[in-house]
């Protein structure tokens, strides 16, 4: 993808992505070399011994190397979003010849105030979150439109699941994982995410290759946005 000068004087957003590119192309042929290394060892195993114990314990390595490679994947693309609209939306501001939503509760709060209003660090509503920041400065520019489809709910995903590897690790407790099931019904993210079970227990959770692929659309039509933003276009 080429990309034309970024919207930070400092931060070259097309490089960056390029190089999360990449990462996302190593990790899928470093898990795929890790299958393959498992099923060489269960197929030895299987023509000297009846002992199926290995075999399990290969099964449940393989798991944790996928569940390494999404935490590997879902911390970089949330950092790489976090800080591109940590940066970007600011710098918005001073090119910034539309319309306001003026009704919108973020607009309400800042109207007085308007480098705040781009100002993800700034809360529309005392307590919420970095990813309702982001959705209310962007729908109440109207520059939402130029993200993808479903933008809100890709976003929230991210960073909800992002937040749980990081603070509960690979095997969450009992409450974390059927809470994250519900989640995952009530959302609609079904399409998203695998959940592995113990029984019919909720075990750990992964993505999918839906979800990867929508999250690297997002990074995409985000930097395409912002560098057609720069230019004035």
């Amino acid at each position: 993808m080429k990309i034309t000068k970024p919207i930070g004087e400092f931060s070259d957003h097309g490089a960056q992505l390029h190089a999360v590119h990449s990462l996302v192309q190593c990790l899928s042929e470093w898990t795929a070399g890790y299958s393959h290394r498992i099923d060489v060892a269960i197929d030895e195993d299987m023509t000297g011994s009846w002992d199926l114990d290995p075999i399990e314990s290969s099964f449940r390595e393989i798991g944790f190397a996928d569940l390494a490679e999404n935490l590997a994947f879902i911390t970089t693309i949330a950092a790489f979003l976090e800080s591109l609209f940590m940066q970007c939306l600011p710098a918005v501001e001073p090119r910034f010849k539309e319309a306001y939503q003026e009704d919108h509760a973020r607009f309400q709060r800042y109207r007085d105030a308007i480098p705040s209003f781009w100002d993800p660090a700034k809360p529309t509503k005392n307590g919420d979150k970095i990813v309702r920041r982001i959705t209310d400065i962007l729908e109440a520019s109207g520059l939402v439109r130029f993200m993808i489809p479903d933008f809100p709910r890709v976003l929230d995903a991210v960073f909800r699941y992002r937040n749980q590897m990081i603070h509960n690790g690979y095997e969450w407790d009992r409450e974390e994982r059927q809470r994250f099931a519900r989640t995952i019904q009530d959302e609609g993210w079904s399409k998203w995410f695998s959940v592995s079970t113990i029984g019919k227990a909720p075990w750990y959770f992964t993505t999918t290759g839906t979800f990867r692929r929508v999250c690297l659309e997002l990074c995409d039509q985000a930097v395409l946005a912002f560098a057609g933003l720069a230019k004035g276009d």
